[in-house]
């Protein structure tokens, strides 16, 4: 073959299939033996016009000895295959998920807990599912899906009227206050609990009566079917159930 450089192969230098052929301005053109390293010089470039196929035992491994190394395509992003290892990444989107802010930080621990500083939204189809296993705690604030794993309580000793962050808790009226007092279910128009909140009503021992009452919705006694506020006594117990947008059932001991 011929090397058109301005430094031929010597003519008794024969070349073969396999062989590397080094051009350098010292010692002009030279037949490399096929196990020999091309080198490039710093500051330099080796352009490979079509493709790099690294191959044998040594192919698995391609090492760049600068932190600074780049792996660039300029007419897309890279793509890699087989199971790959990386350091720092620095990426706007991962198989699809999206990363929206540069700040935050996503830590799992192996086997452990995944922690999210701020909010965690779940959308779409796979959204309406999201299993909690033995011991966890899932609670919240929103109008849908409050969960708690006990009843909490909100202790008043005042008239009240319910907010949404009562639904699935207890609303105590304490022995402290002897006071007969009002606690008002608040309206759907106001307040739009989810079908099938409850909230429960506690009367402590030697409190005043508590008169339990709805705003503008129907409050409905179980058993009887009667309308409208029920009086709870001392020592009593009584749980609101929401069942449709406009009434609820309640039921209860010490109820009247």
């Amino acid at each position: 073959m011929t090397v058109k450089r301005p430094k031929d192969l010597p003519a008794a230098t024969s070349v073969a299939v396999g062989d590397i052929i080094l051009i350098d301005g010292a010692t002009g053109a030279r037949a490399l033996a096929a196990t020999a390293v091309a080198k490039v010089a710093v500051g330099k470039t080796a352009a490979i016009n079509n493709s790099l196929t690294l191959v044998g035992t040594d192919g698995t491994t391609q090492t760049f000895p600068s932190t600074s190394a780049t792996i660039a395509r300029t007419d897309a992003g890279q793509t890699f295959t087989g199971t790959n290892a990386f350091g720092v990444l620095t990426a706007t989107s991962i198989n699809g998920l999206t990363i929206t802010t540069s700040t935050g930080t996503l830590t799992l621990a192996n086997g452990k807990t995944a922690a999210i500083n701020n909010s965690l939204t779940f959308a779409g189809t796979d959204g309406s599912t999201l299993n909690v296993g033995s011991g966890g705690t899932l609670t919240g604030s929103s109008s849908a899906g409050v969960f708690f794993d006990n009843l909490p309580q909100n202790s008043k000793s005042a008239a009240y009227t319910t907010v949404l962050a009562d639904a699935q808790k207890h609303i105590l009226h304490p022995s402290a206050d002897t006071t007969a007092r009002t606690f008002t279910i608040d309206s759907n128009a106001n307040v739009p609990y989810p079908i099938g909140t409850t909230m429960t009503f506690v009367n402590q021992n030697a409190a005043g009566v508590l008169t339990i009452a709805i705003t503008s919705d129907t409050l409905r006694f179980a058993g009887t079917g009667a309308t409208g506020s029920r009086t709870l006594a001392a020592n009593g117990i009584a749980t609101a159930l929401k069942v449709t947008a406009t009434e609820w059932i309640i039921s209860g001991v010490g109820l009247s």
